[in-house]
């Protein structure tokens, strides 16, 4: 670590570091991101429901009963997924994971 520490203080020299302040920036630039499989299924259901919520709008104020049956027919949906705890656009549901 110290060798890393030198060779990078002679590429950096105006930048102003103690040994410890470059071992803790080296530390944190290793961490990553955790995505699990549940944030993936909920961000795709959620960008989903988006969606559906703007064709249904759309749809409703070009032509009300196109609106309407749209409606039905995702409160339809949205009720078999709650009923079999499946999501047809994630998959299993996040409480089996």
């Amino acid at each position: 670590m110290k060798l890393e520490y030198e060779a990078w203080k002679e590429l950096n020299p105006n930048q102003d570091f103690s040994q410890k302040e470059y071992q803790q920036a080296i530390d944190n630039t290793r961490a990553f991101e955790y995505e699990s499989i549940r944030d993936t299924q909920e961000n795709k259901e959620f960008w989903f429901q988006i969606g559906a919520l703007v064709v249904i709008i759309g749809a409703t104020l070009f032509c009300p009963p196109a609106g309407m049956a749209l409606g039905a027919v995702y409160g339809a949906y949205e009720l078999s997924s709650a009923v079999s705890g499946k999501d047809l656009v994630s998959g299993p549901g996040t409480r089996d994971i």
